[in-house]
């Protein structure tokens, strides 16, 4: 049971964009491919568990993104809607996005792997700041698509 003050937490609007910056700092940290802030959104014993493996503690953590950079051109990851339930230094939640990888099949053809995911969500807090403990990564559906780079695109 949740104690009175993080039920009012739970319900205040203003403290649920704590965890939606939390996760939209992790997919700005994806897009940018910025290994250190990547890894800084989750604990130190942080885990993210993602088809491509399971990442514990922040030296693995940081090794996403460079793995993520060899394997396509750019990233796009849409943070849709989150809901958060805390209870004292613990919370837990579910994060719905969109993330879209960019990958050239052959010299000029440009493609979009895109996942419909969501994120099992569990965080901690650590004295005033919230970080993910651990992330999953359900992948709901995939596609892959033929795009244009804005550049490429005929007048």
């Amino acid at each position: 049971m949740l104690a009175a003050t993080d039920r009012a937490m739970a319900a205040d609007p203003a403290a649920k964009l704590v965890f939606r910056d939390l996760a939209e700092r992790y997919a700005f940290a994806c897009d940018r491919r910025d290994a250190d802030a990547f890894a800084g959104v989750f604990t130190a014993d942080g885990v993210l568990e993602a088809p491509r493996g399971r990442f514990s503690g922040r030296s693995e953590l940081r090794g996403v993104i460079p793995m993520m950079a060899r394997l396509y051109l750019k990233t796009f990851h849409a943070v849709l809607g989150q809901q958060v339930e805390i209870d004292g230094d613990n919370a837990q939640g579910e994060t719905y996005s969109i993330a879209r990888h960019y990958f050239e099949k052959e010299l000029g053809d440009l493609r979009c792997y895109e996942m419909t995911i969501r994120y099992q969500d569990r965080f901690r807090r650590e004295g005033a700041e919230w970080r993910f403990s651990s992330r999953t990564l359900v992948v709901e559906a995939t596609h892959t698509f033929a795009v244009q780079e804005p550049s490429r695109q005929a007048s």
